[in-house]
C-alpha cells in the first residue's frame, strides 16, 4: 500500500526507520507521529476488526512510550495522554480488551479533561469516550450482580459510574462537539445510560432476573457494536430511546434494547433526537466562522418547511463540509484553531471643544499589525473571524442630549478576510457645556461584539484639543441565529430603545417620558412582594392574573409600539433574548408580550432571557471553580441548608463561610475569587444597596477598585446574591451603580440576583435548580429558563419572576 491510495503505510515505515536512529528524549515527538499514523491506518482498516487490532496495539505502544519520555511541563503531554486513554478505551470497547485497558483509560482521560492545554475538539471526544467507559463499568457491575441481588441493593459501588457517564454525555451535548455526529452520538449513549438507570431505580416488584440478564447482555453487545463501528453509526442509532426511557418498568426497557439492537444491526438510518436549533447554536459557539454561512443558508431555506427543517438543512450542509471524523486533528490543533489577526474597534474624538463647535467621532475596525497610534489602549482577546464573502458589522454611537447628531447614529460595514473596511465618521454639534460620554458599540445581528467609550468636554470659549484613540478587541464577528437584544437607555428625560436581530436591522426608537417610571415600578414590586410573602388574599387563578396583568402593562406602557411590532417580526425564530441596560430598576423579566394573535406567556417562559450592562465584555464561560459562600451573622433561616445543597452540586470541599466585610473585599481584590454565592439579607434604600456583615455594611461602591482593575476577569466567576433587591440600583454620582453593574464591570462571568424580596424556601429551590443545570452543561440562559420553569410549582408564589441574570446567554460553565 502507498500514500497514493490514502493509506499511510510508507509513512509508518519511514517513522520507524527514523526512530531507530534516535535515542532518549529526542524519540518522543517521532513516537507521537508514529502513533498518529498507526491510528489513521487502524481506522481505515476498519475499527473493531481483528485485522486492524495490531495497528491499534502498536499505536498504544507508541503513545505509551512517548508519554513516558515527555516531561510534565511538555505542552503536548495532555494531548498524548488523551490519545493513550482514548485508544485504550477503544481496545477495551471494540475488541473486548482487558479490564485494565478500561481502568487505565478512565484514569488517563479523566486527567486529560482537567488539563488546560488539551485542544477543545479532543476534549469533547475525551468526554464522550470517558462516558462510554464509565457506562461499560456500570453495565458490567450489573451483569455480575443482578442474578444475586435485587436492583435496590445494586446502587452502591457503581452507581457513581452511571451518574458520571450521564453527566459526561450531557456535557458533550450542551458544549457542542466539533462535529454534529459527536453530539448525536452523545445523545444515543445518554439514552442507553438512561435505560440502564431504570435498573438501578427498579424496586423488587419490577425485577425479573431472566429478562434483566438478557437485556444487560444485549446492552453490552450494543455498546461493543457501537464502539467497533465508530461514532458515525452511534449517531444514527437512537431514534426511539426517548420513548424507551419513559417506560415504567425495566421489562419494557429490555424489549426496547432488543429493538434498538436490531435497528443497529440492520444499519437502519435513524435520526437522534438532538434539537436542531440548539445544535446549530452550539455548533456556532465552537465555530463562529460558520455564522455568516449559516445566516446565508437560513435565508435560502426561509420558505422551506418548519423552523426545525431549516435548521436541519443548515446542519446537513455543514456536515457535508466537515472533515471525516476518522481523520483526527493533528497534535496540538483542532477545528477552528486557525490563526486570524486580532481585530480592534477603535474610536477617536476630541477631548475638548468650544460650545457651538462641530466635532466628529472617527471609528475604524482594524487588524492587528496595521498602523495604530502608539497611545491606543488595547486588550487582546479571541480573534475575529470574517466569512469569505464578508461579515456585516453594525457600529452604533450613543451620545447624551448635549451633543446634537448631524447624521445617522449607526452605520454598517462589511468585514472581509485580509482587509479592513474604510473608516466611518459620526458628526455632532456641541450644544451644551459639560462632560459628555460617547459609547461606541459593535454588533453582528443581535450579538454583541465590543464596546469602547470616549469623553468630550464642551466649554464656553474653550479650546479645541484632539484626543487619543480608544480601542477594544473584538471577538468572533458572528451573529448567532435567533439571538435578539433589546437595548434600553435612559437619560432622565427620554428612553432610547433599539431591537437588534440577525434577520433585520432596525433604527433606534426614542420616547420622551413626562414622569420617571420609578413610582409605578415601586408599586408593582410592592404588590409582588406581598404575593411572595403570602399576605395577598388572591387565590391561585387570580394570583396568575394579577402577575400577568403587571407583565402586560409593562409590555404595553414601557415598550414602544415600534419595538413591539419589530418583536413580532423576529419572535418566531428567537433563540435567546438579552436586555442591555444600565437602568435596571425596571423589572424587564416581567414582560408579557401580547397582541391580538399572540399569547405565549411571559417572555422568560418562552426563551432564555438575560441582561447585560454597558461596559460588560463578552465572555463565553462562567467560572464555577473554587466556590466560596457569604453568610453574614444575620443570614436568613435555611441559609446553611442552601449552602450545603449548592456545595454538593458543585462537588466542592467544605470551607468556612465568609462573614466579615474585609475578608470578602480582600478576596474580590485578590484576583483569585471563584464562584461566590451569597445567602443573606440585602438592604435597599435611597442610599443604595448594602449587606450587613461583621465589620460593617458591604456596599457596591466598595467594588470600585475591582471594577477599575477588573480583578475578576481572569477567573470570570459566577456571583449569585440570593437576597432581596440584590439587583436593584441607586443613584451614585453620574451613573447607576448596583451589585450587577459592579460585579460585571469587575470581570465576573455572570451575575444572578433578585429584584424583590423572595421566600427563603423558594429562593433555595431556584438556586439549586439553576446551579444543577449550569453544572450539568446547560448554557447560562438555558439554566435560567430551567430554574424559572421549575419554580412555578406554587401558583401563589411569583419568585420565579424575581430573578435577573446577567451574562452571555450562550456562556457555559468552566
Amino acid at each position: 500500500m502507498s500514500e497514493d491510495d490514502g493509506r499511510p503505510t510508507d509513512k509508518v515505515s519511514e517513522l520507524r526507520d527514523r526512530l531507530d536512529r534516535l535515542s532518549g528524549g529526542e524519540r518522543a515527538h517521532t513516537l507521537v507521529e508514529l502513533g498518529r499514523a498507526l491510528v489513521e491506518r487502524y481506522w481505515r482498516s476498519g475499527p473493531g476488526s481483528p485485522a486492524s487490532l495490531p495497528d491499534l496495539t502498536a499505536a498504544i505502544e507508541a503513545f505509551e512510550s512517548a508519554h513516558a519520555l515527555l516531561g510534565e511541563t511538555a505542552t503536548i503531554r495532555p494531548t498524548v495522554r488523551f490519545y493513550l486513554g482514548w485508544l485504550l478505551g477503544v481496545r477495551h470497547s471494540a475488541h473486548g480488551g482487558a479490564t485494565t485497558d478500561r481502568e487505565r483509560g478512565i484514569t488517563l482521560l479523566g486527567a486529560a479533561t482537567q488539563l488546560p492545554h488539551l485542544p477543545p475538539s479532543l476534549g469533547e471526544i475525551a468526554r464522550l469516550t470517558l462516558g462510554q467507559l464509565h457506562l461499560s463499568r456500570a453495565v458490567d457491575h450489573l451483569r455480575a450482580n443482578s442474578a444475586a441481588m435485587l436492583p435496590s441493593a445494586v446502587p452502591g459501588v457503581r452507581r457513581s459510574d452511571l451518574d458520571a457517564a450521564i453527566a459526561l454525555f450531557r456535557k458533550v451535548l450542551v458544549e457542542s462537539a466539533p462535529w454534529v455526529e459527536i453530539a448525536a452520538a452523545a445523545k444515543t449513549y445518554l439514552g442507553i445510560a438512561e435505560v440502564v438507570q431504570t435498573v438501578y431505580d427498579s424496586t423488587s416488584g419490577d425485577f425479573d432476573t431472566g429478562r434483566t440478564m438478557s437485556a444487560l447482555t444485549q446492552l453490552q453487545h450494543l455498546l461493543e457494536g457501537l464502539a467497533s463501528q465508530g461514532y458515525r453509526h452511534a449517531a444514527t442509532a437512537g431514534r426511539d430511546l426517548a420513548r424507551w426511557r419513559r417506560e415504567a418498568d425495566y421489562a419494557a426497557a429490555a424489549d426496547a434494547v432488543q429493538e434498538l439492537r436490531h435497528a443497529f444491526d440492520g444499519q437502519t438510518s435513524l435520526q437522534g433526537h438532538v434539537d436542531p436549533t440548539t445544535q446549530l447554536q452550539l455548533h456556532l459557539n465552537r465555530h463562529p466562522e460558520d455564522a455568516a454561512e449559516a445566516l446565508r443558508l437560513l435565508a435560502e431555506l426561509r420558505d422551506r418547511g418548519s423552523r426545525d427543517d431549516r435548521m436541519r438543512g443548515v446542519l446537513a450542509e455543514f456536515e457535508r463540509k466537515n472533515v471525516d471524523f476518522l481523520g483526527l486533528p493533528p497534535i496540538g490543533s483542532g477545528p477552528g484553531t486557525a490563526q486570524h489577526p486580532d481585530r480592534l474597534l477603535v474610536a477617536r474624538a476630541p477631548t475638548q471643544v468650544p460650545v457651538g463647535r462641530d466635532l466628529s467621532v472617527d471609528v475604524r475596525i482594524i487588524s492587528e499589525g496595521h498602523p495604530v497610534p502608539t497611545d491606543a489602549v488595547m486588550s487582546p482577546m479571541a480573534s475575529l473571524v470574517a466569512a469569505s464573502e464578508g461579515t456585516p458589522v453594525t457600529v452604533t454611537i450613543h451620545v447624551p442630549a448635549g451633543l446634537h447628531p448631524e447624521g445617522p447614529l449607526q452605520q454598517t460595514v462589511l468585514l472581509k478576510p485580509g482587509e479592513d473596511p474604510s473608516p466611518i465618521r459620526f458628526g455632532f454639534g456641541a450644544r451644551t457645556p459639560g462632560l459628555h460620554r460617547i459609547d461606541v458599540t459593535a454588533w453582528a445581528g443581535g450579538t454583541f461584539l465590543a464596546e469602547v467609550t470616549v469623553e468630550v468636554s464642551a466649554d464656553v470659549g474653550g479650546a479645541f484639543r484632539d484626543g487619543q484613540p480608544k480601542a477594544a478587541s473584538l471577538g468572533a464577528a458572528s451573529a448567532r441565529p435567533g439571538e435578539v437584544t433589546m437595548e434600553v437607555r435612559f437619560n432622565g428625560g427620554q428612553y432610547t430603545f433599539q431591537l437588534r436581530s440577525d434577520t433585520a436591522l432596525f433604527a433606534p426608537v426614542v420616547e420622551s417620558v413626562a414622569n420617571t417610571p420609578d413610582a409605578a415600578v415601586e408599586n408593582a414590586i410592592k404588590e409582588l412582594q406581598q404575593l411572595a410573602g403570602g399576605s395577598s388574599r388572591y387565590n391561585a387563578t387570580m394570583t396568575r392574573e394579577v402577575i400577568r396583568a403587571a407583565g402586560i402593562q409593562l409590555w404595553s406602557e414601557m415598550v414602544p409600539a415600534d419595538i413591539r411590532d419589530q418583536f413580532w417580526q423576529v419572535g418566531a425564530d428567537m433563540s435567546a433574548f438579552t436586555i442591555a441596560t444600565d437602568h435596571d430598576l425596571v423589572p424587564w423579566e416581567l414582560l408579557y408580550p401580547l397582541n391580538a394573535d399572540n399569547d405565549a406567556g411571559f417572555l422568560v417562559e418562552q426563551v432564555p432571557v438575560v441582561r447585560r450592562t454597558y461596559g460588560q465584555r463578552r465572555t463565553p464561560t462562567v467560572g464555577l471553580g473554587n466556590p466560596r459562600f457569604v453568610v453574614p451573622p444575620k443570614a436568613p433561616a435555611g441559609a446553611h441548608d442552601e449552602i450545603a445543597a449548592v456545595t454538593a452540586i458543585l462537588g466542592a470541599t467544605h470551607s468556612d463561610p465568609i462573614t466579615k466585610a474585609e475578608e470578602l473585599l480582600a478576596l474580590i481584590n485578590s484576583g483569585h475569587m471563584g464562584a461566590t454565592h451569597f445567602a443573606c439579607h440585602n438592604t435597599f434604600s435611597a442610599d443604595g444597596s448594602s449587606i450587613d456583615m461583621d465589620g460593617g455594611r458591604f456596599k457596591p461602591a466598595l467594588l470600585a477598585e475591582a471594577a477599575i482593575r477588573r480583578t475578576l476577569e481572569r477567573t470570570g466567576p459566577l456571583v449569585f446574591i440570593n437576597a432581596c433587591r440584590s439587583a436593584g440600583t441607586a443613584p451614585t454620582y453620574t451613573r447607576m451603580l448596583g451589585w450587577a453593574q459592579q460585579f460585571m464591570s469587575s470581570g465576573a462571568g455572570a451575575f444572578v440576583g433578585t429584584l424583590w424580596a423572595v421566600r427563603t424556601e423558594s429562593s433555595a429551590r431556584f438556586a439549586t435548580a439553576f446551579y444543577r443545570s449550569l453544572a450539568e452543561g446547560a448554557t447560562l440562559g438555558a439554566a435560567a429558563l430551567v430554574a424559572r420553569t421549575e419554580q412555578q410549582e406554587d401558583p401563589l408564589d411569583p419568585t420565579w419572576l424575581a430573578y435577573t441574570v446577567y451574562g452571555d446567554p450562550f456562556a457555559i460553565a468552566a
